[in-house]
């Protein structure tokens, strides 16, 4: 039951006086269990009136049972207010929903008693699930896999880039943005009963994403297929000489009467998130006490809390690189080649924010901002082999295409970065327990290093698998640490409890 302002009290307790005798004294309500009065509720303008019972200004299910000594006054902004033993699992301090007018400061010290409405719900632990509709940036790629839209190219420019007759089939843009489902779970709990202080702790995956590509040829009637490189070393295919200068070049994969193969590209991502943060509240704001909403009484008003606490994150991303051909000049033979790049992020930082709820009636409010700082430890993994196999006997070389000696290996690094996050929720109270949100949520990340742009298209041709005497040029691919930011964002749908 709500209880009114203070000018609204005055207004009907005189009006009450007018109609009844002065020696009357009512008595307590039938079947009420507050049989001594709790307290004589006085106004300074007017005369002491009759008693207030307990048990009919609150139910039990926000006040808890009376006991005796237990007083009940009229705060200024005309809520109630419990002093005495009793209360609050046993008594805490001031700072919560009832109070002067405006933000009240939480606990520092002294006091003793506790508001008939602590600084929130009253409940003492709180956990949900919620299921994630997100989508994150995409990886981009370099061109990987081209065709001719001539029928019959000169070799030489059989899907070269640069030529006016040749297409990307695969690559030169991102991939891995699509929507994608996940889930996040949340578990708390208030460290003291007017919830001035309290733990939390989340952990969240976005679904894993793959995106993958194959096309293939017969070397007859099928297009040419190639993967194209810039090659910076190029030799005279007839004399093996040096041929200057520079320039775009392929890998052919299917071509007439020279080659069959077919050439697959697979990508996937994977992020998981997680922390433990510590919940200090900064002040309360209540909005006309204690509403009905369901079964028992709910608490109308905000509330703003400082988060600290440890923040982790980790982004794997992977691309492979496929090929299976087949020759007949001079001889049957088959190529496998594979190329392999891995890059895994990991962030561990010091997560700083503020937390913002408000509750009227059913219905609650949130608006969280949170920046984490901290350092990412990025690496990158480059892994590439060919298998050659003439006449039943198969020969493993280390090496691909864009995975060679020079590339392949580990390489890794620790940078600065932040993390900042936003989210925005909208709940319904379904019972005094649960309750069902709906909400937003946006995560940036600096400094990660992307599968995608680890992958150099500058090829010497002299690392190719088996490498042989002498070489000359520079050593490419190079093996790199690229770095870029990645942010993924979306909708959250989900149900969580308070008890």
């Amino acid at each position: 039951m709500r209880i009114p302002g203070t000018l609204t009290v005055h207004v009907l307790l005189s009006v009450w006086l007018a109609a009844t005798p002065s020696n009357a004294q009512p008595g307590p309500p039938a079947g009420s269990s507050a049989a001594v009065p709790r307290q004589i509720v006085t106004d300074p303008a007017g005369p002491v009136v009759s008693p207030v019972y307990l048990d009919q200004m609150y139910p039990e299910s926000v006040l808890g049972p009376p006991t005796a000594g237990t007083q009940l006054a009229l705060s200024g902004i005309g809520q109630p207010s419990i002093s005495g033993p009793g209360g609050c699992w046993g008594g805490c301090h001031q700072g919560s929903w009832g109070g002067a007018a405006g933000c009240q400061p939480a606990y520092r010290g002294g006091g003793t008693g506790c508001d008939a409405c602590p600084c929130g719900m009253r409940h003492r632990f709180w956990g949900g699930i919620e299921y994630l509709r997100w989508f994150a940036e995409g990886m981009d790629l370099p061109p990987l896999v081209t065709t001719s839209r001539d029928a019959l190219p000169p070799v030489d420019e059989a899907g070269v880039l640069g030529e006016p007759e040749t297409r990307i089939l695969f690559g030169n843009r991102s991939v891995l943005e699509d929507w994608r489902s996940g889930y996040r779970l949340t578990l708390g709990m208030w460290l003291d009963c007017c919830q001035h202080l309290g733990l939390e702790w989340d952990y969240f995956h976005p679904s894993n994403e793959a995106h993958a590509f194959a096309r293939s040829s017969n070397g007859i009637n099928d297009p040419i297929l190639a993967r194209p490189f810039f090659n910076i070393n190029p030799r005279d295919p007839d004399t093996d000489e040096f041929d200057p200068p520079a320039r775009e070049d392929a890998q052919l994969v299917g071509y007439p009467d020279i080659v069959s193969g077919e050439v697959r590209v697979g990508t996937w991502t994977s992020l998981v998130g997680s922390g433990l943060r510590m919940r200090y509240n900064l002040c309360c704001c209540p909005h006309g006490g204690c509403h009905s909403c369901g079964s028992g009484a709910y608490p109308g008003g905000s509330r703003l809390d400082f988060l600290f606490g440890y923040r982790y994150l980790q982004l794997v991303d992977r691309v492979k690189i496929r090929e299976e051909l087949a020759t007949d000049d001079p001889i049957p033979v088959g190529f496998e080649i594979r190329d392999r790049f891995r890059t895994e992020n990991t962030f561990y930082g010091l997560d700083l924010g503020v937390l913002w709820e408000s509750q009227w009636d059913c219905w609650s409010w949130e608006i969280l901002g949170k920046i984490a700082l901290g350092s990412t430890r990025k690496k990158v993994r480059v892994k590439g082999n060919t298998v050659r196999s003439a006449s039943g006997v198969e020969v493993s070389d280390r090496g691909g295409l864009l995975a060679t000696e020079t590339n392949i290996g580990r390489k890794a690094d620790n940078d600065f970065a932040v993390v900042p996050e936003l989210g925005v929720t909208v709940g319904y109270d379904l019972t005094r327990t649960w309750r069902a949100t709906l909400g937003y949520s946006l995560i940036y990340w600096s400094q990660v290093a992307r599968a995608g742009d680890q992958i150099d298209l500058d090829v010497n041709p002299d690392y190719l698998p088996p490498v042989q005497a002498p070489i000359a040029g520079a050593a490419r691919p190079r093996r790199m640490l690229n770095e870029t930011d990645y942010w993924i964002q979306g909708f959250n749908l989900g149900l969580d409890a308070r008890f």
